[in-house]
């Protein structure tokens, strides 16, 4: 079963009534008082999360459709798998593709990201809750590179899968220049 904990980090926009609205009880809200920071969200997740899986969405990004279906069949078919992760579709405000990344590794990661080897965001991740309990949560500490971080310290005690591509992207949306001021 799905479960989906959405976690307000003090927003402008509280996400509280939105997730009424949607009234599915399989969907919980927490909101913080003061910003936090991110990793400090999910980790807060982490720590509430009821399933098997752990897969993240930050406010600014979207799945498509197939992204986490494709993901739990990656992981209920292979025990070893620790963690899968997807392509990243970086899109502008009007939708256009401006960039799209896909994976090329699967297996022991540990060198492919050392090399510089390109995992993506959070949002292109799921994890299994038990991996995470014997590697340690997000560090809220680093100012940058918190999921490459991660990633690292997750490769050196499980396998990565690979998840098609053209199947489950993330995507990214970047405001323009003039948008941004």
């Amino acid at each position: 079963m799905l479960w989906c904990l959405v976690i307000d980090d003090a927003s402008l926009q509280p996400i509280d009534d939105v997730v009424r609205e949607i009234g599915d009880d399989r969907i919980e809200s927490h909101r913080f008082k003061e910003n936090r920071g991110a990793n400090v969200a999910r980790n807060w997740g982490i720590s509430q999360a009821k399933g098997k899986y752990i897969a993240f969405l930050d406010d600014d990004d979207r799945w498509l459709p197939s992204k986490l279906e494709k993901q739990v069949s990656s992981l209920s078919g292979d025990s070893s798998i620790g963690l899968t992760y997807t392509g990243q579709q970086f899109v502008d405000e009007d939708g256009e593709t401006i960039e799209t990344k896909s994976p090329t590794t699967s297996g022991d990661m540990t060198r492919y990201l050392l090399k510089g080897g390109y995992v993506g965001g959070y949002s292109s991740v799921m994890v299994r809750k038990e991996l995470i309990e014997s590697v340690g949560k997000p560090d809220p500490e680093l100012p940058i590179l918190q999921d490459r971080d991660w990633w690292l310290k997750l490769s050196e005690v499980c396998r990565r899968a690979q998840v098609t591509p053209d199947m489950s992207r993330t995507q990214t949306v970047f405001e323009s220049e003039s948008t941004a001021r």
